[in-house]
């Protein structure tokens, strides 16, 4: 219901129905308010969508009447501003679960249980969907396979793994071991009943203070501080560089920020600088917009030259 099919997200979705025989709405683009009178007329159970387009969901529907006869919903995380979508959904009735996936493996390779946590709900990665799907993390450096809750690369076979890029047999290569995983690109760790924590792309890792950190514990942090609207987080060499877009009425306070960071932070997690921007650079992409985080590692970069 309103996933673009040119898009794997949207594609996957589109023939689990059809491999279920199950009926599907289908709209050209997606437009809140229409998508709740589908949702009505057609009482749907189910769909997948961006936080983004929840949040609009959730912003044109007058009640929580167009949502009475949707059991879960399968939500990718694209705004960390929107990092309190699943508790707001759920006052409305609707349950949000946090999927994972890549083209590469046919979009939802993992999934969390609609039966969790809102706060277990809300964390990327979860159980692997197919029963003959296998996940690990590597150390990046070392090798070695490590055990649950050490992080690392995130490597999965599964049965809708890719054969591999076509007419790039280097790039096939390079995305594959031996054995048949897939070297995801993604920092994880496992859990205990199997499944999987995602913690952020291994290009948007930092390594500070001599471990891999993930950009989201720090984004977290600042989100909190009342000052700040949104917040992205990048490295430029073993330093953290937040840019942040600030709430309406509110300068740029540096040094209160990072005096807010380093009262649950550790001192290396502390970001060197804090700069604020009237917007971010973005992309459109088939699944929503993406925050261009390469553009943010140049400027932070900069900085320090």
């Amino acid at each position: 219901l309103g996933l673009p099919l040119c898009g794997v997200f949207g594609f996957t979705q589109a023939m689990a129905l059809v491999a279920a025989r199950k009926p599907m709405v289908l709209v050209s683009a997606f437009d809140a308010q229409e998508a709740l009178a589908l949702m009505t007329r057609h009482r749907v159970t189910y769909f997948n969508a961006s936080d983004d387009m929840v949040d609009r969901l959730l912003g044109a529907a007058q009640s929580s009447g167009p949502f009475t006869h949707v059991r879960s919903v399968g939500y990718a995380t694209f705004n960390a501003s929107l990092d309190d979508i699943v508790t707001r959904a759920d006052a409305r009735g609707l349950t949000l679960t946090a999927l994972w996936g890549m083209s590469e493996l046919q979009a939802m390779a993992a999934r969390r249980a609609p039966e969790d946590s809102a706060q277990r709900r809300a964390i990327p990665g979860g159980t692997l969907v197919s029963p003959a799907a296998q996940v690990r993390v590597r150390d990046p450096e070392s090798g070695a396979l490590l055990a649950i809750g050490e992080v690392g690369a995130l490597e999965i076979s599964a049965p809708s793994r890719m054969l591999g890029y076509f007419g790039d047999p280097a790039a096939t290569q390079a995305a594959l071991c031996e054995d048949g995983f897939m070297r995801t690109g993604d920092l994880g760790m496992l859990e205990a009943d199997g499944g999987f924590t995602f913690v952020s792309r291994m290009g948007d890792a930092l390594r500070l203070g001599g471990f891999l950190v993930g950009p989201a514990e720090i984004e977290a942090q600042i989100q909190s501080h009342g000052s700040v609207d949104n917040v992205q987080v990048v490295a430029a060499g073993n330093r953290a560089v937040a840019f942040v877009t600030l709430a309406a009425g509110n300068a740029l306070d540096e040094a209160a920020i990072q005096a807010h960071c380093a009262r649950r932070l550790a001192k290396y997690k502390v970001p060197a600088r804090i700069v604020a921007l009237d917007a971010f650079p973005t992309t459109d992409s088939a699944n929503g917009v993406k925050i261009q985080r390469a553009r943010l590692r140049e400027v932070a970069e900069e900085m320090f030259k």
